[in-house]
């Protein structure tokens, strides 16, 4: 089995992990046996400082490609454009790797539908996967729109990662097409390993410092729940355009000693964080899915997280909490709560349940079923 899978770049610290979680998928395929060639598109606007043009790089089983293009926004003319850079870019993949079987295209609004529908005609099966929070919103540009619809009535499986952005989709798009959820995975890095006790403890943020993910509420929180407690941090990896912000609401708080901004770190960096931690917590007040609370629990933290992820059938007190997004009481009260039952959480349990319902392992074998099932092999 051979197969493309589209995302938005190669990841790096650089490009503050831009792509990481459709390359950790690639990457997951290929431990699973499947020839995997990892494309990276990136058209975002030039503010976006990258080096542009082609590149590829092997990353052990996978060979990745990039092509980076300050292209983006043309309103009129966006697909068109992409076509054609698209197109050069996966004719020569195809000249060096050979024609897949399929392809797999992540946030397909984003994703000139053109060149995916000329790769359809010659037989090759499209799977389409979105993530994006814009088409939950349901803010899309036009150009955006006609890919959204045509991958939802075309692909030969359409699939999100949480059922609040499936419900926008059929919202949106009025199609009455079967869309599968298949959940984000847990990246290896984040895995159990027992902690030796310790006399403080620390709670954890994991994420782009941007407005939607509501830091300042959970440093607010924080301040408010634990005034004077110095045995009590909280760390926050991350990096965005909030920083400067959120550096001088700390310091207006007081509490430089007990919070700090630890920027961008690398996956198995922040990893290593989440495994020091004693719990995590994620204030974000709009989500398609919600990756930093799975990647905790992996690591057998509880954790607080807001009404707005998107899996909240998922959540019991055995693994933390959930508060209105955007409500500082009940933030603060969830805070308290869980630092007071810290003894009763069970970490082998928490990483178990994670591992069992978005591992590699669980998340790889509902998709190679789903690719051998279109592809007209085995079926679900």
């Amino acid at each position: 089995m051979y197969v493309w899978v589209i995302g938005k770049a190669i990841p790096s610290k650089k490009n503050n992990m831009y792509g990481s979680f459709e390359f950790e998928q690639a990457s997951m395929l290929a431990k699973h046996g499947v020839k995997v060639i990892y494309v990276g598109l990136d058209f975002r606007p030039i503010h976006r400082w990258r080096k542009w043009g082609m590149h590829r790089e092997q990353f052990g089983e996978v060979c990745a490609y990039e092509f980076d293009l300050p292209i983006r926004p043309i309103p009129f003319f966006q697909n068109k454009i992409e076509q054609f850079f698209c197109r050069n870019l996966y004719r020569k993949i195809e000249r060096e790797q050979g024609t897949p079987d399929l392809i797999h295209v992540h946030f397909p609004a984003l994703r000139s539908y053109y060149i995916h529908e000329e790769y359809q005609k010659r037989g090759v099966k499209i799977f389409a996967t979105e993530h994006w929070t814009q088409v939950q919103r349901k803010e899309l540009p036009h150009w955006c729109r006609k890919n959204l619809n045509w991958f939802v009535g075309n692909a030969d499986v359409f699939a999100c990662v949480g059922e609040p952005l499936k419900e926008s989709i059929i919202e949106y798009t009025g199609s009455n097409k079967e869309i599968m959820v298949i959940p984000n995975i847990i990246n290896h890095e984040f895995r159990y390993i027992p902690q030796e006790p310790k006399e403080h403890f620390s709670f954890i943020g994991v994420g782009r410092l941007v407005q939607v993910k509501r830091f300042d509420l959970m440093i607010e929180a924080f301040a408010r729940a634990f005034p004077n407690n110095k045995d009590i941090e909280l760390v926050i990896a991350g990096g965005g355009e909030k920083y400067a912000n959120l550096k001088k609401q700390i310091r207006g708080l007081g509490v430089e000693e007990r919070i700090r901004l630890l920027g961008v770190l690398s996956r198995a960096e922040t990893a290593q964080e989440v495994q020091k931690a004693d719990a995590l917590i994620c204030a974000s007040n709009f989500e398609t899915f919600g990756v930093p609370i799975i990647e905790a629990w992996a690591c057998g933290k509880p954790v607080i997280g807001t009404d707005a992820l998107g899996f909240l059938e998922y959540m019991n007190e055995e693994l933390g909490y959930i508060v209105e997004h955007d409500n500082l009481p009940q933030m603060i009260d969830a805070m308290k709560n869980l630092y007071e039952r810290r003894e009763q959480f069970d970490p082998a349990y928490i990483s178990e349940f994670a591992v069992s319902h978005f591992g590699e392992d669980a998340v790889a074998n509902q998709l190679i079923a789903l690719y051998k099932s279109v592809m007209g092999g085995e079926t679900v």
